[in-house]
């Protein structure tokens, strides 16, 4: 029986050989599509610009409650803009551990890597750090009236734990499967390391799974998966465990297929858009650079005429200065001069 190092070594090398790509948030969504059904209530905290909010609100359908949890003002905006009448709720709010307001760390030129700390930034010249204040709540605090809760979408940036231990009465009572984004460059910033989140979800009654579906039950599994070739990882109720492996087994539903297909759609035609605009922007700087062109010719022509000009203005001066009666009347030009 392969280990999980060979496992991953293994998805690893197919990766390296082109055999594969990586496509971590596409394999998510597979993944809950298969799990949550019409009428469920599902949470996204860090919803940022609704990757995962727009196919769960698919999924929930009418007759479920699709809940998207953003802090950062102008990311929310935007989301907000964006699902307009989807039917979506929207909390403009960071979820941790206390209630309150919260520095947080917003990362303006990487939105999607800020957090309540400053983690290590995937690209730090670009990150321009900047400390803005934020509403903080709880997930016990805001779905205490909640009567269900099938799947709960975590990814702050380092602040998993927080919030899982802001939710440890509404998991409890409620047994949501849950996604959770945790690497070191995150994690680290608020002092965990890989057995942090494994021992939490032990005491939670849950096991861990990662995005390709390794069970990591045993701790040395986890440490070997823990930030070897992903960050995502699925906390499965352990009462809940039989069925998530018998539906993650499924085949995909059709609303997976069908939005694949529209989001393929969606590409190509934000694509097309894309090069009929770069195909007006490269013929309007050819019309530029045309223009400039005329122009330049213009000027050299007009310089060609200006130097000859000058040059016949100048022969003339020296034909002026050579003739005889411009010698012949140098003594009255001098007298006329001394008399003025």
């Amino acid at each position: 029986m392969l280990s999980i190092e060979q496992r991953l070594q293994h998805i690893g090398d197919l990766a390296k050989w082109g055999v594969v790509t990586y496509d971590f948030e596409g394999i998510l969504e597979r993944h809950y599509r298969r799990w949550v059904r019409p009428g469920a209530t599902v949470v996204d905290i860090g919803a940022h610009a609704g990757r995962h909010l727009k196919p769960l609100l698919q999924c929930v359908g009418a007759s479920g409650t699709a809940i998207g949890f953003e802090p950062i003002p102008s990311v929310f905006d935007n989301l907000r803009t964006q699902l307009e009448g989807s039917g979506a709720v929207l909390v403009n709010a960071a979820l941790s551990d206390s209630i309150g307001t919260a520095e947080f760390v917003f990362a303006q030129g990487c939105p999607e890597e800020s957090g309540l700390r400053q983690r290590v930034y995937n690209m730090p010249d670009r990150a321009q750090p900047t400390i803005i204040h934020v509403r903080v709540d709880t997930l016990d605090n805001y779905a205490r009236e909640f009567g269900r809760l099938d799947f709960v979408k975590i990814d702050v940036e380092g602040g998993e734990i927080g919030c899982l231990k802001g939710a440890q009465e509404t998991i409890a009572r409620l047994r949501p499967l849950i996604s959770v984004e945790y690497g070191f460059p995150s994690y680290s910033a608020y002092g965990h390391t890989k057995q942090t989140l494994f021992d939490l979800a032990a005491s939670y009654g849950y096991v861990l799974y990662d995005i390709f579906l390794n069970r990591l039950a045993q701790q040395d599994d986890w440490l070997a998966a823990c930030d070897a070739l992903c960050w995502d990882y699925i906390m499965v109720p352990i009462e809940k465990e039989a069925e998530f492996v018998a539906r993650m087994l499924q085949p995909p539903p059709d609303t997976f297929i069908e939005a694949r297909l529209a989001s393929e759609q969606e590409t190509t035609a934000r694509l097309r858009v894309a090069n009929a605009e770069l195909e007006a922007r490269a013929k309007s700087l050819e019309e530029r650079a045309k223009s400039q062109e005329e122009r330049a010719a213009t000027a050299e022509r007009q310089l060609v005429v200006q130097t000859a000009r000058a040059d016949e203005l100048a022969n003339r001066n020296d034909a002026l200065l050579n003739s005889t009666s411009w010698r012949v009347t140098a003594p009255l030009r001098l007298v006329s001069k001394i008399v003025r």
